[in-house]
C-alpha cells in the first residue's frame, strides 16, 4: 500500500498562495509527482482554516493528454469570494507545470453560473459539453 501526500493549504494570502506553490515543488521533487488522492492518477487539495476544511480540489491528472482535470471544486458558504478558489487552482496550475502538463481542464454543471464566471476568470474557456443518462434498470 503507498502512502499518500495531501497538500494543505491554510489561507489565501499572496504569502501563503507562495507556500502552497513550493509546497507542490517540493513534493514534485520528491516524488516525481504533484500530490496524490485515491490513486497515483488523483489528487487532492485542501484549504484550512484551524482544522475545518474551507476548501478543496481533487484533479485527475490524465498523462496521455498532458491534462489536468479539476474533476471536483468546493469552497465552504462561509469561505466563498474571499480567494480560496484562487489559490487552489493556482496550486493545480503549479502541479501541472512540474509535470510538464499543458492543460487544465475542469468540469461545470451547465445550470453553474457562478462556476463558469469563476473558471472564465481565471482564463479558462468553455470547449466541450457533457452528456449523460440514467444507468437502466
Amino acid at each position: 500500500m503507498r502512502a499518500y501526500t495531501h497538500l494543505q493549504i491554510i489561507g489565501a494570502s499572496t504569502v501563503v498562495m507562495r507556500a502552497a506553490e513550493n509546497a507542490v515543488r517540493e513534493i514534485v521533487a520528491s516524488t516525481g509527482r504533484p500530490p496524490v488522492l485515491i490513486d497515483e492518477s488523483d489528487s487532492a487539495f485542501v484549504c484550512y482554516e484551524g482544522n475545518a476544511v474551507i476548501g478543496l480540489a481533487v484533479v485527475r491528472w490524465w498523462a496521455d493528454e498532458l491534462l489536468g482535470y479539476i474533476t471536483l471544486a468546493w469552497v465552504h458558504p462561509d469561505y466563498r469570494k474571499q480567494g480560496i478558489y484562487k489559490v487552489l487552482h493556482g496550486a493545480v496550475v503549479v502541479g501541472c507545470k512540474a509535470m510538464g502538463f499543458k492543460k487544465i481542464g475542469a468540469g461545470v454543471a451547465l445550470c453553474n453560473d457562478v462556476s463558469k464566471l469563476t473558471h472564465e476568470a481565471l482564463g479558462m474557456k468553455q470547449v466541450a459539453v457533457m452528456y449523460e443518462m440514467e444507468v437502466p434498470a
